[in-house]
């Protein structure tokens, strides 16, 4: 039986599917089927950073963003479908999240299969060419203190 603190770890998953799509009951079913893969395997686990890393090195890592991925025609529509505009927010916010889910994938996977030595593949792709990569990467560095050291003094306001 899987405790409630292990449901948790898999609730944030299980909000998302519930928040952004009407699902219909076959895909409920997909789901259900999917997290009970994912129950399995964090009762496999002493605490969550453990069932976060088993998940990411197992399967179901991908068969859950292909999964979210498939649910994209199933996006809610707003309550009030009439008013312009509002469809279209609704259906970019859950577009963008099943986008950043499979991008974060694809990046892990990256790191992991095609490693390059200093190189994140979540980074900017300029930090992986040979000798320069690093330059830029301190220069980026670099902006960044002096754009963070003009905001504290003053000299630079954008409502942070």
């Amino acid at each position: 039986m899987i405790t409630e603190e292990k449901k948790q770890w898999l609730s944030v998953r299980r909000d998302t599917l519930k928040d952004y799509y009407d699902l219909p009951p076959e895909k409920n079913e997909q789901a259900e089927v999917l997290f009970k893969k994912m129950e399995d395997l964090a009762e496999k686990c002493a605490d969550q950073g453990e069932f976060e890393k088993e998940l990411l090195n197992s399967p179901l890592s991908t068969e859950y963003t292909d999964f979210i991925m498939s649910c994209a025609s199933y996006v809610k529509k707003p309550k009030e479908a009439e008013r312009p505009g509002n469809f279209s927010t609704m259906a970019e916010a859950a577009t963008d999240r099943a986008m950043q889910e499979a991008e974060m994938t694809a990046k892990q996977m990256l790191n992991k299969h095609v490693p390059i030595d200093g190189y994140n593949w979540g980074d900017p792709w300029w930090y992986a060419i040979p000798i320069l990569g690093p330059i830029f990467r301190k220069i980026a560095g670099a902006r960044n203190t002096i754009d963070f050291m003009d905001r504290v003094s003053g000299k630079k306001n954008d409502n942070i």
